[in-house]
């Protein structure tokens, strides 16, 4: 059959709205794991030649259909969203134009942010598909493995659309429709799963029949005119060791994750590209590929065989000028030499999430949920039988508790994790496939912490006074957020918050009466750039004991009490200093060391210095005072009396009265001067 017989049975329509209109123009595009959209136009004569209002149109279920020629014709269903008539300015023609797209365009209407625990994919699809008009007998899952339960599915912020994508992308899921009179989406993981393709039905050999192995060579048959290949390098992603056990523990398969990953960076780097007439080529379908090294060419060779067809652009005219229908398809090869490749969806790039959000918790389909309290902090969920053969799902979790007392009863979060509560949720390293929960709000119905509770700003406050302030929390990284986790009457707080810039940003932990412990089994270390300051009030005592003890400052060190200070190490103590080191005592002060004891400044010097009572330096062997380029000096408050010693060699002694006496000699060497 020749070309211009080919092109010669162009036609096209649409129903909408219980009318049917021909249509003289198409342009439309269908991707793997996208919503499809086809654009379209024609005149408005006869019977229907009134101008159909926006409001009367959009929002209806419409069916396209086309064909070209001999082939199969197609037959695409969905919902009009866009349309308008009116008369051509030019021509004087009444025309109009219109597109269609999917049911599951409609996700991207709904923003939200839940937590799902212990749900299934398809469940989960079933849900989501369910808000826009899907019935469970509306779409096909034939994904062959089992990609079992997670712990939690987050929806961090996002439409339901991009918590669709992200979770089956996430598992090498994806999607096409099925052509037919009712919009029909079928998930599958594997291109066996898919329906094949079906080419001319008025054909004896081929009618209403699935050919698998129909040949759309280069130069024979099925009307493609040409082609071209495209290779390039691509990534090759991996999870990293410290994200490894977090998907473990999330609920993912990790060598299976793995797998995906590889298997999706791998496929993208080969594609085929063709172009021609047959008006059955679409996406999501098998076709098999020959004849395309005529001249020997090794390699253009290697990509005959399976491809699956993974986007498809159509174009069709026809009018008083003449008629044409093109179209554009792009492939994967599934067998290249001895690599055997398998489409899977790319995933959505990353995003950056808010610091903390509020989630509310979903229950899943098999009922209402309730929940048990477990001890030591932890909150169990558990979902009602609803019907048999489904087992009871129990899952601790584990939840921050902000404050807690005997004297208080039900002082913390105890709410249970059950359908429709809500909990504070972050994402690790910004994937909300990696929730992180960090407590339970109350909510009005929860005893004993009923209302009256505040909540504004994303945060929360209970009727026991505790609470969790997020200020700023849903714009990313932005000046001023700030998180606030504090006890009643703000009385014990932990308080981190950003300033406007890197330095100004600050974290505080306060407690009003009581200690404050740190405890650590292998080493504690606290650094600071600027300067570091330790008060301690009343007759408390600041003390560093067993082991070394260094206190380092690039700026200024300073130990005040306002009764007696002790500094002390069983070894070596070690204060230093870029500016200052200074010691001050309204009483006693003792500086002790098993060891050695050492006090250096690189700056202006060291103080020490007591109001009242008495300074004493002792040591077993030797005690050294010494200065490299300055005097030291030992004088009484006044400077009446005192020892100097100068860094050139002299030393001067001071004061009313000097008294010098030994048991024993006095030598006394060199030019000896004295006035009586």
């Amino acid at each position: 059959m020749s070309d211009n017989l080919e092109q010669s049975k162009i036609w096209a329509r649409v129903e909408v709205a219980g009318i049917v209109l021909q249509i003289t123009a198409i342009d439309g595009e269908e991707k793997l794991s996208a919503p499809f959209r086809f654009d379209f136009s024609g005149p408005l004569d006869g019977e229907c030649s009134r101008l159909w209002q926006s409001n009367l149109i959009v929002g209806n279920v419409a069916k396209l259909s086309w064909a070209n020629g001999g082939w199969a014709p197609r037959e695409v269903s969905g919902v009009v969203t866009s349309w308008s008539s009116g008369d051509c300015p030019v021509s004087g023609e009444r025309r109009f134009t219109g597109r269609i797209e999917p049911c599951i365009n409609q996700l991207n209407w709904n923003h939200s942010t839940r937590l799902y625990s212990r749900i299934e994919k398809r469940e989960l699809v079933a849900q989501l598909l369910a808000k826009v008009g899907y019935d469970e007998d509306d779409f096909d899952w034939r994904v062959g493995s089992s990609t079992g339960q997670r712990g939690f599915i987050l929806q961090a912020a996002e439409s339901d659309y991009a918590l669709l994508q992200r979770i089956l992308a996430r598992e090498g899921i994806y999607y096409t429709w099925i052509d037919g009179p009712t919009e029909r989406p079928i998930f599958v993981d594997d291109s066996s799963a898919l329906p094949g393709l079906q080419l001319r039905p008025n054909s004896c050999d081929n009618q209403l029949k699935v050919a698998p192995g129909n040949t759309l060579g280069h130069q024979h048959g099925y009307g493609l005119s040409g082609y071209r290949i495209r290779e390039k390098l691509v990534e090759q992603p991996f999870v990293s060791a410290a994200k490894a056990h977090r998907y473990t523990d999330a609920g993912f398969d990790i060598e299976r994750l793995q797998r995906i990953y590889s298997e999706r960076s791998t496929g993208q780097q080969y594609r085929f590209f063709a172009w021609g007439y047959c008006s059955a080529l679409r996406a999501g379908v098998c076709v098999n590929v020959s004849d395309l090294a005529a001249g020997g060419d090794d390699f253009v060779s290697r990509y005959e065989g399976r491809h699956l067809i993974v986007s498809a652009r159509h174009r069709l005219r026809r009018g008083s000028n003449g008629q044409e229908f093109w179209v554009e398809i792009e492939s994967m090869p599934e067998l290249l030499g001895s690599k055997l490749l398998r489409y899977r969806p790319e995933l959505p790039a990353t995003q950056v999430r808010p610091l903390v959000m509020s989630a509310q918790v979903a229950n899943s389909g098999h009922g209402a949920g309730r929940a048990q309290t477990a001890a030591a902090g932890m909150a169990r969920v558990e979902a009602v039988v609803a019907e048999e053969g489904f087992a009871p799902i129990s899952d601790p979790v584990q939840r921050l508790q902000p404050f807690a007392s005997p004297a208080v009863h039900g002082a913390g979060w105890y709410t249970p994790l059950s359908g429709g509560n809500r909990v504070l949720v972050s994402c690790f390293d910004h994937d909300p496939d990696l929730p992180v929960i960090l407590g339970v709000l109350p909510q009005a119905r929860e005893k004993p912490l009923a209302p009256p509770f505040k909540c504004h700003d994303g945060g929360v406050q209970t009727r026991t006074g505790q609470g969790l302030l997020v200020e700023g929390a849903g714009s990313c990284a932005a000046d001023g957020s700030r998180i606030s986790l504090h006890s009643p009457g703000l009385a014990s707080l932990l308080d981190i918050k950003l300033g406007q810039s890197r330095s100004a940003d600050m974290v505080r932990l306060a407690c009003a009466e009581g200690p404050i412990e740190l405890d650590c089994q292998a080493q504690a270390q606290e650094i600071a750039a600027g300067q570091r300051s330790e008060a301690v009030a009343a007759n408390d005592r600041l003390e560093v004991a067993n082991g070394c003890a260094s206190f380092d400052s690039a700026a200024n060190i300073s130990v005040r009490a306002g009764g007696s200070a002790v500094v002390g190490s069983s070894e070596s103590l070690n204060c230093s200093a870029g500016g200052n080191v200074e010691f001050n005592a309204k009483a006693g002060m003792a500086i002790t060391a098993g060891y050695d004891l050492e006090l250096g400044s690189a700056g202006k010097g060291i103080e020490v210095q007591v109001d009242q009572g008495r300074f004493s330096l002792q040591a077993q062997e030797s005690l050294d005072v010494s200065s490299l380029n300055g005097m030291v000096s030992f004088a009484n408050g006044a400077n009446s009396a005192g020892v100097a010693v100068s860094a050139q060699g002299s030393v001067q002694i001071w004061g009313n009265s000097i008294t010098i006496a030994a048991d024993q000699n006095i030598s006394l060497t060199g030019d000896v001067e004295y006035s009586s």
